[in-house]
């Protein structure tokens, strides 16, 4: 829920630019989200300030208390829409409340990883710092850390001929860690794996907040540690930099 605000900032937020294409899919797309009651060991996005429970984003959010649900809605589409069948509900009762409060609670206490908020503070000292080559190293290029991630919305636009006069132009998710995504006709201006990686951290980190008025570009999902084949986890490159470095 909280990645969804951030990408429909990114795409209508700036320059007062609305991008038509992500503004129409946006105006059909209703948010149902599930709050986490059993984070998952990668998940940090308690330190996030991100879950485990949603406060706002969704049209309708449940909590899966056992043998029922705590439903509640988040906006008038939400509401229209529980409206249409609403046999199939009744009022929560404050016991239903209370349990779900609990496992919040509980869901709090579960979670193994978290990223200290000094973290952003201490990037800018680390530019120069070894530590981005060497949890670089063992990177395959394979860009399954941006394809995952909730709030990674880079693309490329490239024209592909079909004929002599006619052209098809399309749009394509795109990777900060390929080599060739900042490749120009006579420059690249990342060309190691480390200024990559380390692009990917102060993006998210530091930039956004930076000029989007302290809005993070991480969640705390984990799943760019989960998915990544060469064990590069986002929760130990943050935790060395609050240790500077080492």
């Amino acid at each position: 829920m909280r990645s969804q605000g951030y990408r429909d900032s990114r795409y209508n937020f700036p320059l007062n630019y609305v991008d038509n294409y992500y503004e129409i899919r946006r105006k059909n797309t209703i948010m149902m989200g599930l709050n986490c009651i059993s984070p998952c060991d990668t998940c940090f996005c308690s330190s996030r300030d991100a879950g485990p429970f949603a406060t706002s984003g969704f049209d309708i959010l449940f909590t899966d208390l056992g043998d029922t649900y705590l439903v509640q809605t988040g906006s008038k589409v939400g509401e229209k829409l529980i409206g249409k069948v609403s046999g199939l509900f009744k009022p929560a009762t404050t016991a239903d409340k209370e349990k779900a409060a609990n496992l919040e609670k509980s869901s709090l206490k579960a979670f193994k990883c978290s990223v200290s908020p000094d973290a952003k503070k201490k990037l800018p000292d680390t530019w120069e710092s070894p530590l981005w080559q060497e949890e670089s190293a063992t990177c395959m290029l394979c860009g399954g850390c941006n394809f995952v991630c909730p709030t990674c919305h880079c693309f490329n636009i490239e024209d592909i001929v079909n004929g002599k006069q006619t052209s098809t132009r399309i749009r394509y998710w795109d990777s900060c860690q390929f080599g060739g995504f900042t490749q120009m006709a006579a420059e690249n201006t990342r060309r190691t794996q480390s200024e990559r990686l380390r692009q990917r951290i102060f993006h998210k980190y530091v930039y956004t907040p930076d000029k989007y008025n302290g809005a993070s570009g991480c969640t705390g999902c984990g799943r760019c540690i989960e998915v990544c084949p060469a064990d590069i986890d986002i929760t130990h490159i943050l935790g060395r930099v609050t240790q500077n470095g080492k």
